[in-house]
Formats: C-alpha cells, structure tokens, sequence
C-alpha cells in the first residue's frame, strides 16, 4: 500500500512525523511520503521512526503556488532535502506566509473580529503558519462552530479577509523541485474551481498528476486518469491526512492505487 500524500505538524497536520509514520505502518502503508505546505522539517523525525518502523520514505512537499492562474498546488517527490534552491526558497516562504498571514489577521482586525497575532501562534505548532490556523484561531474565539466554516466563509480568494499573496507560479514551482533533483506533481487537480492549463504546465516540465485523491469523485478520478494516459505522464495518489480530528481528506492509506502505479512507485523508490 502506497499514501505520498499527508501533512505532520511542521505545517497543518495534527500528528508528529513520528506518529505518522506510526500510523502509517499500522495502517499496512509499504511507502509513504509527508508532503507539509512549504516545509521539510518533518524528515529528520520522520527518517529515524521510518527506519525503527522498516517503512520505506520517501521526500516530499507541497508547494503552494499563486499567479494570474489561480491558485494551485504542486507536490515534489524524491528531491535532495539538502537543495540549496530549496533551502534559499524555503527561507524565503517562512518570511513571505509570516507578512501574508499577518496582513489576513488585520484584515479581520478590520472587520471587527477581536482576534491577535498571539491567537494564531497558539494554534501553530510548525514553522509554518497557514490560513487553517487563523480559521482555527477564530473558532476558538467562538465566532464559528468550525475552522473549515470560519476559513470558507473569510478566508479564501473572493470573501472579506482575503489578502492575495505574494506571485510563484506552477512553473516556477516544477522548475525548483527539478532544481532540487526531483520530480513534479499536479495536487488534487479535481479539488480546484479555475480551469488547469495542464497542457502548458506539462510543456514547462510537470511529471505528473496526483490521480488518486481522498476527494476526488469517482468521476474525477477516471477523468484525470484518462488526461494522465493521453499525456503519457506518471500518476500518483494518497489520503491528503491531517488528522483524525480534521475535516482534510483522510484517513491514511484510504486511497487505493492500482497496483501499476504501486509497482512504479516501489521501483522508484529502490525496492
């Protein structure tokens, strides 16, 4: 069984790195990839329990693009954790989401929300701060039941606390995990409201597309399977776990790849 995708605490997921790869042996996963937004801080942890666990692991991260596109993600997998274009992008990342963040929480300041800074860090546990944490910072404060009903209803492109980030597009993302020695992958592509250029992002070098995701309808997933095979480039797939408290897609090892696409996989992983 095959999950390469789920987030840990170093960015908005419930569970440490270790107790995920727990979780992931117990759930009979062969191999498994964390893909925090923006971060790789889970790997050192993560490696040593993966070694104790004799699970195969293999690098990866979720790249959170904005451009005149829209909105998307893109997954690096199999890249050097030591990239120094990695590296300098990850520095830059932490520093633009901590002013992008801190601008959203204004915003809502503005809006006549009594919400801090302070109340934010809180909820974090990572280096990485996202918009989930503010949307579970205001449930905490009692103005929505839920963080998804708080991050929906202010929070995303086109409601009142939205703040547009800073400009890194899909093509600069595949060009800096190819940089980083590893290949690009097209996140939850049926999850998105914009039409995917996927032509164009193929042209500019995507390997591949995440096919197999915990929120991909059925439709949706023979949909990107069919675009996958007319392109001719690789499939991947995984639960997209955040938790088992968490509304995010789950639980691990809940999405079933077809065993093609796991021989491929294990191959690439050298086993």
């Amino acid at each position: 069984m095959l999950d390469l995708h789920m987030h840990s605490t170093a960015s908005d997921g419930a569970d440490s790195p270790a107790l995920l790869v727990q979780k992931a042996k117990q759930a009979g996963v062969e191999l498994m990839s964390i893909t925090d937004h923006d971060s790789i801080g889970a790997y050192e942890e993560a490696a040593r329990e993966a070694q104790i666990q004799g699970i195969h692991l293999i690098t990866g991260i979720e790249l959170n693009t904005s451009s005149q596109d829209g909105e998307f993600h893109v997954l690096g997998y199999g890249f050097d954790l030591y990239s120094t274009a990695l590296a300098d992008y990850l520095n830059w990342r932490v520093d633009d989401r901590m002013t992008w963040n801190q601008q959203l929480v204004q915003n809502l300041q503005s809006l006549g929300y009594e919400i801090e800074w302070e109340d934010v860090q809180e909820v974090a546990t990572g280096s990485i701060i996202v918009r989930t944490h503010i949307a579970e910072a205001l449930k905490k404060r009692g103005y929505f039941e839920t963080a998804e009903e708080a991050y929906h209803s202010l929070l995303i492109k086109g409601k009142p606390a939205f703040e547009p980030r800073a400009d890194f597009s899909v093509e600069e993302a595949i060009s800096l995990i190819h940089q980083a020695g590893g290949k690009a992958f097209l996140a939850h592509p049926g999850l998105y409201t914009e039409a995917v250029p996927i032509e164009r992002y193929l042209e500019a070098g995507l390997d591949g597309i995440e096919v197999f995701h915990a929120r991909h309808r059925l439709k949706q997933t023979a949909y990107w399977l069919g675009k996958a095979s007319d392109y001719g480039c690789l499939i991947s797939g995984g639960s997209d776990y955040h938790g088992e408290q968490s509304k995010n897609p789950g639980p691990i090892g809940s999405v079933t790849i077809p065993d093609a696409i796991k021989r491929y996989w294990l191959k690439e992983a050298g086993r």
